[in-house]
């Protein structure tokens, strides 16, 4: 019995290395193809690029109601295309991942900063999970839901503080 465990546990233990590779690689590109072009094209207003992060038919899930696709799309196009004297940035946190070779699943946090002359500086923070499909070989928002209250609790500082912070 101990001879016939042994290999297997071994087996196990390459199978378990080499999921993990894969979605180290599958995160890595995430955070590529994603996360990094996110975060300048918000900061930024760049609509153009955040529209293109997105799948066609996008279902946009906040507490200011559903939106869908080219509605949500031209949503962002109008909002970014306002001029203002206020300036934002946003950071990440991930807490979780899944993934299969075409669908990931992301839930984690984000904070915004907001900066206006004269004015003391903003932070707020909420929760996010996005379904991801990889289409033509690049990730794209599928589906994305934020919400301020986590178990009741408002999302704040303390949520994050355990976690990384994406390096973007």
């Amino acid at each position: 019995m101990k001879h016939f465990l042994l290999p297997l546990f071994v087996v196990l233990i390459s199978f378990s290395g080499s999921t993990q590779n894969k979605d180290n690689r599958k995160y890595d590109e995430i955070l590529e193809q994603v996360w990094k072009p996110f975060k300048k094209s918000f900061d930024n207003k760049d609509y153009k690029t955040f529209n293109k992060l997105h799948t066609d038919d996008i279902l946009r899930i906040n507490s200011w109601g559903i939106k869908k696709g080219e509605v949500y799309k031209n949503g962002i196009k109008k909002s970014y295309q306002k001029t203002s004297k206020r300036t934002r940035t946003i950071e990440f946190w991930i807490e979780q991942s899944v993934f299969s070779e075409t669908i990931a699943h992301q839930i984690g946090y984000y904070a915004v900063t907001y900066k206006e002359p004269n004015k003391k500086d903003k932070t707020t923070y909420a929760q996010f999970q996005v379904t991801l499909l990889k289409i033509n070989g690049h990730w794209k928002i599928s589906q994305d839901f934020d919400t301020e209250l986590v178990g009741g609790k408002k999302v704040d500082a303390s949520f994050v503080k355990n976690l990384k912070k994406l390096e973007l």
